[in-house]
Order: structure tokens, then sequence, then C-alpha cells
């Protein structure tokens, strides 16, 4: 860089307007004169006291105000700490534990199925609760059995099988729940006398229940055992 290139620079930096055909001597008395404008030579300044005299008050309280430190410690404000978090254990894996994919993982999660029963199983159970004993009181609606005291019942199903039992009317009885069902929906036909328009009496045939039956709570352990001794007395033990 020649010197007229450094002296345009200075005086770029020291913000000097200049024409670019400004000659090395007119542009450095230029940038003196800048930098003398610049510095700024440091005055005494000096103040008188206004005080008596005699009065030497003001040196006492200049020596304890000059005793006193200047910078007052300020009380130090204690740090917020956060409380520590706590953090699980990292579960330790061997090196021969089996990986589970994720849908394995899934799986072993949910609940084992309950076990499927077989048809034979579910025909089993089928049957025993058709065979169940229930207690009733059965009354008989079907006007042409009102001279009956009972009578003998057969239901059943070519998987089921038969069920017979002579069922008494009018009094507490037991009979299969499959027999208590088949009862219980039985209808029968009852002619009722009418008069038609011209004042002829005629019978008019109507569907009603065959029975009514009272379904009645299970014998206790005492009623059971009079029963039994009732029955060991009768010689009936059916």
């Amino acid at each position: 860089m020649t010197p007229i290139e450094t002296l345009r620079a200075e005086a770029t930096a020291l913000g000097i307007k200049f024409h670019p055909s400004l000659g090395e001597t007119k542009l450095q008395s230029r940038i003196d004169a800048a930098k003398a404008t610049t510095l700024v030579e440091p005055k005494l300044v000096s103040a008188e006291l206004d005080v008596p005299p005699n009065d030497t008050s003001w040196i006492n309280n200049t020596r304890e105000s000059m005793a006193q430190p200047i910078i007052q410690a300020q009380p130090v404000q204690p740090h917020w700490v956060p409380p520590p978090v706590e953090v699980a254990p990292t579960p330790i894996i061997k090196d021969d534990a089996p990986v589970l994919t994720v849908d394995e993982a899934d799986a072993s999660m949910k609940p084992a199925p309950a076990p499927v029963q077989t048809a034979a199983e579910r025909f089993s159970e089928r049957k025993k609760k058709a065979s169940e004993l229930v207690r009733v009181k059965v009354v008989c609606m079907d006007t042409n059995k009102s001279a009956l005291s009972g009578e003998l019942v057969s239901v059943g199903s070519a998987k089921m099988g038969t069920f017979k039992r002579m069922i008494q009317f009018g009094v507490p009885w037991h009979m299969p729940r499959i027999m208590y069902k088949a009862m219980k929906d039985k209808q029968c036909t009852i002619f009722k006398p009418e008069k038609d328009k011209y004042g002829k009496t005629y019978k008019k045939a109507s569907m009603m229940n065959a029975y009514s039956i009272e379904l009645l709570d299970p014998l206790t352990g005492p009623e059971i055992h009079e029963l039994a001794q009732q029955q060991a007395m009768a010689g009936n033990i059916d």
C-alpha cells in the first residue's frame, strides 16, 4: 500500500472528508488537526470550602466518613437448587434372556383365553342343567283333566333323551327343569258356550295355558330330612 493510500484510509477512519486529488501534505495536516481536537487534556478542578476559619469539626467529619467503608456488603441471596429427581433403576437384561417382539410382548400382557369346551363337554353341561330338579306346585287348567289328581308327563329330544315323571296336581312336587319349561309353555283348547246373532248357543274354541305352575323355593336342610323320613316310612324312595 502506498503512503497516500495509507493516509486516505486513516482519514476515512477518522471521518475526514477529502477530495481524491488532495495531496499527501494537506491530507496529513488535516489528519493531525483531527487528532488534536479529539485529545482532551485533563483539567485540575479546585474548589474552596465554605468553612469558618476556626471550625475544625469538618476534619473529624471527614475522618469519620473516610473510616466508613465505601461499599456496603449486600446479603447473599441463597441460590435456589431444584430437588433431586428420582430416576428408576435401569433393569438389567441378561445376555441369555429371550428377546420378545412387539406382538409377543402385547400377547404376553393379555389375559389367558378361556379354555375351549369340546362338543361332548357342552352336551354334558346342557344335559346336567336340563335334568336339574326344581320344586313346583302344578294346577291343571285343562277342563278335560279336572277329575285327575296327577298326570304322567314325558318330555325330551333325540339328543337329550326322554324325561318321564308322574306329576301330582295341587301339591309341592319336584320335576326336571326341562319338564318344567315344557309344561309351562304347553297350551290346551277349551270350549266356552257362546250365542250367535240368532240367539243359538254354540261352543267357541279358545287357547289357554294347560297348567298353572308356581315355582317354589328349594327345600331347606330340615325339610329334606323330614321328607326322607316320610318316604322311608311309606316305603317310597323315588
